[in-house]
């Protein structure tokens, strides 16, 4: 899973990931993958009926009790289920938070995930902030439990 999803992210997935980390996106997908084993929230997203993964979602720890960082890593293939993105996906999300707060970043030219993170109660900054070990400007985005 981790290796197909790698291979066929999304660009703007990958323009993220180089900014951030620095790394390939294998290795920091990987890392995410990993920390399942520790109890994180990570899960791969599945075509029902080919069980294609088509993303790596979750949440992993920040450091500061009940403060989640979400994520999700797409192919190009995402787009082909737009309905249940928008949809289907909500309880996925409410499912993966529960109790926690999120926080994290969007790269400022993501124009589809900042939509998407407001389209599911997601509060983006308007502001940016230069973050990251290539440093770019990114939207701080936050979400509430709504447990």
């Amino acid at each position: 899973d981790v290796a197909h999803v790698a291979r066929n992210a999304r660009e703007a997935d990958r323009k993220e990931v180089h900014h951030l980390s620095g790394r390939p996106m294998f290795d920091a997908l990987w890392e995410a993958y990993q920390g399942h084993l520790k109890g994180w929230h990570v899960r791969t997203l599945l075509v029902e009926e080919t069980q294609e993964p088509i993303a790596i979602y979750g949440k992993v720890p920040t450091g500061f009790p009940r403060v989640s960082a979400p994520f999700l890593i797409g192919t190009d293939r995402v787009a082909d289920y737009p309905v249940f993105m928008l949809r289907g996906f909500s309880e996925l999300i409410a499912r993966c938070q529960g109790e926690d707060f999120f926080s994290n970043f969007v790269h400022h030219e993501n124009e589809l995930h900042i939509r998407w993170l407001k389209h599911h109660g997601f509060d983006v900054d308007d502001e940016t902030v230069e973050i990251g070990v290539n440093p770019s400007p990114f939207h701080p985005f936050t979400r509430r439990s709504h447990v």
